[in-house]
């Protein structure tokens, strides 16, 4: 047997199989009622808007509103909603520019700040439904930081 690299291993044992889905088209179906929620909703926290970066660059633009722009025009480019398509139920469904498993179990992208002069220090989710930035946690700069970019446990 010829040596595998990591992400081919990776991907045969989590890939879709044919006789899987095969299988369940002669169940009862999929039941859309029972989707798990599209958005993650934050009870806590506070809401930093993005939409106001997505027009035109004003004539009298500076720094700061050119990087709040670039950040802007990443996270809509990157994963933001690119159309809206109604389901069989009527309800409509947003499609993102990275699709995932039909849309019933998106990423999610969460951006850590140590703090500048734009964005203070904290741990913020992008929000797609709203395109912004909704600060929910708290982030002592430092190596805490470094913890979290990498998935360690504080």
């Amino acid at each position: 047997m010829a040596d595998v690299s990591i992400a081919q291993h990776y991907h045969q044992r989590t890939k879709y199989d044919p006789e899987t889905i095969a299988a369940m088209g002669q169940g009862p179906g999929l039941d859309w009622s029972q989707q798990p929620l599209p958005y993650k909703d934050y009870k806590l926290g506070h809401d930093v808007s993005l939409k106001p970066y997505l027009e035109s660059e004003p004539a009298n633009a500076d720094d700061p509103w050119r990087w709040w722009q670039r950040l802007s025009r990443l996270l809509i480019n990157s994963y933001g909603l690119t159309a809206k398509v109604m389901t069989f139920s009527g309800e409509p469904m947003y499609l993102r520019s990275a699709p995932s498993a039909g849309g019933l179990y998106p990423a999610e992208i969460y951006l850590i700040s140590r703090g500048t002069s734009l964005l203070p220090a904290g741990l913020y989710n992008y929000q797609v439904r709203t395109h912004s930035l909704w600060r929910f946690g708290m982030i002592i700069p430092g190596r805490h930081c470094r913890r979290l970019a990498f998935g360690i446990r504080l």
